[in-house]
Order: structure tokens, then sequence, then C-alpha cells
């Protein structure tokens, strides 16, 4: 089924159109955090940031007034602390 599914939207060049948009819009907001107890805090403005967390018991704080953007925050191991200031521009 799942086979035949993708033959069909190949085959319809609005489907395969909409297919596209839609796995593009999926990769962007993908968020990839692998473990447990991984804790995102977020009072800042994030335009493009992604994650990429591996581990558990990790935290990342952004304060207030903090403005990220088009970065990638990458994490390995466990028990890790990252907090970003307030007023920081990147």
């Amino acid at each position: 089924m799942k086979q035949r599914t993708k033959t069909i939207i190949k085959k319809n060049k609005w489907l395969y159109l909409i297919a596209m948009r839609f796995e593009r819009l999926r990769a962007r907001y993908k968020k990839p955090i692998l473990g447990k107890n991984n804790i995102i805090i977020n009072n800042g403005v994030l335009i493009d940031v992604k994650y990429d967390i591996v581990g558990d018991n990790n935290l990342i704080e952004i304060l207030q007034g903090s403005f990220l953007s088009d970065i990638m925050i990458f994490i390995r191991g466990s028990n890790h602390r990252l907090k970003i200031g307030e007023k920081l521009s990147l």
C-alpha cells in the first residue's frame, strides 16, 4: 500500500508538489532530541533554531531578551546545562 501511494504521488504533479512542500516543512521544524528528561525553556525569540541533542537530563534555558537566528544547538552527553543570557543576539 505504501509503495502504491508513493507511485501515485510521483505520477501526479500537484500531489508531488504538495508532498515535497510538506516534507520541507517537516524537515524545517524537526528538532531531533534523543534521550530522557531533556528540557528546553525558551523565553527569548528564536528564528530557524534547530536542536541536535543526544543524552539525558540536559537543560537549555534561553532568557528573556535573547534573539537567536539560524543556529544549531548541538549537545552530546548527559547532565549538561546551557544558559543563554539576556540581551544576546546571534
